[in-house]
């Protein structure tokens, strides 16, 4: 099992989030609490990619924690910006594709 370490308050934040994606609504308590412990915190700069639209291999789900992060495909800006508590980049890893936008 994979756990990175997290402060009790990371944790109930995470497992807040986790617990209302619909995709994961209908995992139990435990099931929750492995997905939190995989979370691993990552600092990424303003204007810098997160993901890359195209990418073939996703090995990552991302919650942003701070700040906000816009869209963009096929280079155009969407009206579409993640902020505090989103989370994105699970189409990839549900369907095995590559990444459908840049963030």
């Amino acid at each position: 099992k994979v756990v990175f370490e997290k402060t009790a308050e990371e944790k109930e934040r995470l497992q807040r989030i986790v617990q209302d994606n619909v995709l994961c609504s209908h995992l139990d308590e435990e099931e929750v609490a492995t997905i939190v412990d995989a979370f691993e915190r990552c600092s990424v700069s303003a204007g810098n990619e997160i993901i890359t639209e195209g990418d073939q291999v996703a090995t990552h789900y991302y919650i942003l924690d701070k700040g906000r992060a816009h869209v963009l495909l096929g280079g155009k800006k969407l009206d579409l910006e993640y902020s505090d508590g989103d989370g994105f980049g699970e189409l990839a890893l549900m369907y095995n594709a590559p990444r459908a936008a840049t963030v």
